[in-house]
Formats: structure tokens, sequence, C-alpha cells
């Protein structure tokens, strides 16, 4: 049996515009060099983050997750954002709990991945980056847009998954899979 880890993250995010990778891919437009190059980047609630689990500490206040929709039939539009694989949902899908100030509806959710070489998460949990990670990224539903929530600290939610790989097929992404064939370039999409 895998694991399958998550974490939430609970950041303001703004919108990089320009040329960003990570620094797998080239450190002259990687976090390393983030700072540099955009100027809300380099402060302390930046990602790329590494988890230490030795330093971690529990609030036991924190109450379990609710989710929402999240099991029925959605509609989507799966897309190549030059970066990665995006789908963009659709429908009444959201989360609230788990320390969440409110309920958050899901916008969308990604993917980042490496090569059967180079692992490719964005994050790394005691400096171990796993094969993909996966972000479902939601939305306070007190604001009116995405672009309104990004000017807030509690405007976005992120919840990301650590991926290992396994032998097993996985029916939940299963679509995602076979619509790759038809994203294979900036900018195409596919509903």
């Amino acid at each position: 049996m895998h694991s399958l880890v998550f974490f939430l993250s609970l950041l303001p995010l703004t919108s990089r515009a320009g040329h960003w990778c990570y620094d797998s891919q080239d450190v002259h437009c990687g976090p390393s060099n983030w700072q540099t190059q955009f100027e809300t980047c380099g402060k302390k609630k930046q990602s790329p983050i590494n988890i230490v689990t030795g330093k971690a500490k529990l609030n036991s206040s924190l109450c379990p997750f609710n989710f929402e929709g999240y099991d029925d039939d959605m509609e989507c539009t799966i897309r190549n954002n030059g970066h990665s694989v995006q789908v963009d949902l659709a429908g009444d899908i959201s989360i609230s709990g788990g320390g969440l100030p409110g309920t958050f509806k899901a916008l969308q959710f990604h993917y980042h991945w490496g090569t059967t070489t180079l692992p490719g998460s964005e994050h790394t949990i005691n400096r171990l980056q796993y094969p993909m990670e996966l972000h479902i990224v939601h939305m306070n539903v007190k604001y009116l847009s995405p672009q309104e929530a990004l000017k807030h600290s509690d405007g976005l939610a992120v919840l990301g998954f650590m991926i290992i790989e396994s032998a097993e097929a996985s029916d939940g992404s299963k679509d995602v899979i076979e619509a790759l064939n038809n994203v294979q370039h900036n900018d195409q999409c596919i509903s």
C-alpha cells in the first residue's frame, strides 16, 4: 500500500508575469533566482517549501476538512498553461473546516511532475522531492473573483498532494491522462 501525503497552503498567491521555471529546469529562472526577477518573491510565505517533519508541530485545535461535491460528476476544461496541465473546474465543489476561515470553492487543479530520472514535485518533505505533486486551488467564497481573492491573505487555499509511483491504475486520473495527447502545446485546451 502506498501512502499519499498532503499539506495545505493558505497563502496570498501573486500572479507572476514573465518567464519562470524551477531550478531543476534552469537555475537562471528557478526559485533560487525568483527574488531578483519578481519583487513579491523571496519572502517568508514563498513556494517552494521544504517541510521538515521533525520540526512540525501538531495543532490539536484543527478539525477535519469537509469536502463538498468532490464525489459528483464535474464539468471541466483541460489545458496546457505553459508550465503544466491545468484542469479548470465548474460546479459546486468546495472545502471548509481544517482551520480554514470559511468555505473555499475549487477553481482548478494542476500537476508538477518530473522525468524518469528527475523528480518533479514543487515542494519537498525532509528534502525529498516526489515524482509528482497535485495542487487543488480553492478560492474563498466571500470574494467575487480569483483576481480579487489574490489580493487577500485569506483569498486562496491550496491542497497539495505528493504522489508516488504505483503499479496500480487510478480511475480518478484516467480521463486527465487520456487527454494529455490533446494538450501537448502551450494554450491548447479541451472541454
